[in-house]
């Protein structure tokens, strides 16, 4: 017959464990990331070039159109996403609450070459694209090497 002693310590959290919740909850609340004081959230980009144009993907599901401010300044784009929620959401018991309501933004440097004044936007499923164009100018062109032929027997 096997003896089963029982440990009053056995349910108690390790210091690992006590450590690891303290840092969690009192450094990293819940949907914040380091950096951020004002409470918005850094909105997730893709950018890319394709052909002559520089393209910015960012996913913004269940947002509208009209709750999203896209702008150019000194060489810099910036995206700023608002998203609202209602008065009677706050008045539920909340099992889990992980998606983000509040303002989301994203400034990033232009490269140069690219023509700012002629970028559009658009929506579809939920992802907004901004695409800007780059002038041909700024293409590499290469240059033919013409051979002159020469004339055998003169000199």
């Amino acid at each position: 017959m096997a003896i089963t002693r029982w440990n009053p310590n056995s349910n108690l959290p390790t210091l690992r464990e006590m450590m690891d919740r303290f840092f969690e909850d009192a450094w990293l609340p819940r949907g914040r990331f380091f950096g951020l004081t004002d409470g918005a959230r850094v909105l997730p980009l893709d950018v890319h070039e394709k052909g002559n144009e520089l393209v910015v993907r960012a996913e913004v599901p269940g947002v509208r159109p009209e709750d999203v401010k896209i702008s150019v300044r000194d060489g810099a784009l910036t995206i700023k996403v608002t998203t609202s929620h209602q008065e009677e959401e706050d008045k539920q018991y909340w099992h889990y609450r992980e998606l983000y309501r509040g303002e989301q933004s994203r400034t990033i440097s232009l490269p140069a070459g690219v023509e700012p004044d002629k970028a559009k936007a658009g929506f579809e499923n939920g992802v907004l694209t901004v695409t800007i164009p780059k002038p041909d100018e700024g293409k590499p062109r290469e240059i033919e090497i013409k051979v002159k032929a020469l004339e055998v027997g003169k000199e």
